[in-house]
């Protein structure tokens, strides 16, 4: 409703509004299914330290390539 009283059609606004609770059931489980389609778990004391020491690395290069770089954005800056 608050949709349509702000300019949206109502052939638009009342199918979106029926069709969103069976979307926010749906939709969930199919995202979460596609997404383990490409995920690894990591699983295991040294699969998670090395997993440590990769996002460290990856930290520390990010922090250098916002230093090197004259028109990086501020919140990069460590």
């Amino acid at each position: 409703m608050f949709a349509m009283s702000h300019g949206v059609p109502a052939d638009v606004g009342l199918p979106a509004m029926l069709l969103a609770p069976l979307l926010a059931e749906h939709l969930p489980g199919r995202l979460d299914a596609r997404a383990r389609e490409h995920v690894r778990s990591v699983e295991g004391a040294s699969a998670c330290r090395y997993l440590q020491r990769l996002a460290a690395l990856h930290t520390s290069l990010v922090q250098a390539a916002a230093v090197s770089l004259p028109g990086a954005r501020p919140g990069l800056r460590g």
